[in-house]
């Protein structure tokens, strides 16, 4: 079994129980097996609220899973909501262009 189908069935398995943090637990392990990831976030936005909430973070110390914040309507936003695309940022002058965090992110 390769190591790619590995992770799948590790993931098919874990996610058939979980609930809550574990199921975004087991997709987290799917990606770092796969992908690699150094932080695995998942967010969810209330559009006519207009704001945005951390919902699961792999590093909740620097990323807590608490609370909201304003959604900002940029670049990003653009690609993301409404173009329904990937964002790709392959340097941490990219990162800059649209996350005010971006040295914390780089420091990671």
């Amino acid at each position: 079994m390769s190591e790619h189908t590995h992770a799948v069935a590790t993931f098919d398995q874990a996610i058939a129980v979980a609930s809550g943090d574990a199921a975004f637990a087991a997709l987290q392990a799917l990606t770092e097996a796969t992908v690699g990831a150094k932080l695995f976030t998942y967010m969810t936005v209330d559009i006519q609220a207009e704001l945005a909430r951390r919902a699961y973070s792999s590093d909740p110390q620097n990323y807590p899973a608490s609370g909201t914040k304003p959604i900002r309507y940029d670049s990003w936003f653009d690609i993301v909501h409404k173009q329904r695309q990937y964002f790709v940022a392959n340097t941490i002058a990219d990162i800059a262009k649209v996350f005010p965090d971006y040295e914390l992110i780089d420091s990671l």
